[in-house]
């Protein structure tokens, strides 16, 4: 399906909107990545990738992009073990 989406848009010019929890995914297919935060879903950051395709993961600026996915992740899965009200409360002072 990669080499299916990459095809279709190099050979259309089309633009395309993937929504993908595969943080792999993400980095071999897209040219920009748009972080969101839980819900409600709200824009943490937007990521330009000028790497060429075919992507190769293990090269050092995806890998280290990859970590940073994979902090946000995980920042994000911490939060969820909180309601609302408390991740408000954790955000006031700081």
């Amino acid at each position: 399906m990669q080499r299916y989406v990459l095809a279709t848009r190099e050979r259309t010019g089309a633009t395309v909107l993937l929504v993908t929890h595969d943080l792999a995914e993400a980095l071999t297919l897209a040219d920009r990545l748009v972080i969101m935060s839980r819900a409600p879903g709200t824009v943490r950051e937007v990521i330009d990738i000028s790497a060429p395709h075919p992507r190769d993961l293990s090269h050092p600026t995806l890998a280290a992009l990859m970590r940073k996915l994979e902090v946000h992740l995980e920042a994000e899965a911490a939060l969820s073990e909180f309601t609302a009200e408390e991740r408000g409360r954790m955000f006031e002072h700081g």
